[in-house]
């Protein structure tokens, strides 16, 4: 059928009175019912938006969680933890390597913040340590930037002799620092 067949016929059409008031009524409520699911559409999407920023989830009240500025002191020796690293490492899954350089990162990241090294982030750290304060510096540098290859890059492709070498490093640096 043709559209404006259709609209012609209506408007040849004699409504009476009461029902165009009633047509008049029908536009309205189709009018806010889109409006009110278009603004609550916008706070879904910008919702989701916001759980990406802020890792995912939200509380019960429907914000995103709130992080904390305190970092635990919970790491005073991490055998534990390392453990995992290294039965990381020992796998065959390429995952498994990546993961185990960033825990590995991780746990010196935390290692250097508890031994009192100043700075915002890893790389921060590393600039402000001095020639001589870590034994193996340039090597935790090289680990580090792997680390951020890595996390940056999905489709960089790291092989076992690498990934080995990167922890290798960490843990010289955890065991100077009496982590482990």
């Amino acid at each position: 059928m043709n559209l404006e067949f259709i609209k012609a016929a209506i408007a040849k059409a004699d409504i009476p009175s009461e029902y165009a008031y009633i047509t008049g009524w029908i536009k309205f409520l189709a009018l806010a019912i889109s409006l009110v699911l278009l603004f609550l559409a916008t706070v879904v999407i910008l919702r989701f938006r916001a759980a990406g920023k802020h890792g995912g989830g939200v509380d019960a009240a429907g914000a995103p969680p709130k992080k904390s500025g305190h970092v635990p002191q919970k790491l005073q020796k991490v055998t534990t933890g390392w453990e995992g690293v290294v039965k990381l490492i020992d796998s065959y899954n390429l995952s498994d390597w990546k993961l185990a350089v960033i825990e590995g990162d991780k746990f010196v990241d935390l290692a250097l913040r508890e031994a009192g090294f100043p700075g915002e982030t890893m790389g921060e750290r590393l600039m402000m340590i001095k020639p001589g304060q870590l034994g193996n510096l340039q090597f935790l540098w090289d680990a580090h930037k792997l680390r951020n290859l890595i996390v940056h890059d999905l489709n960089f492709k790291i092989d076992q002799r690498q990934a080995q070498s990167a922890v290798h490093v960490f843990e010289q640096t955890l065991r100077e620092l009496g982590r482990i």
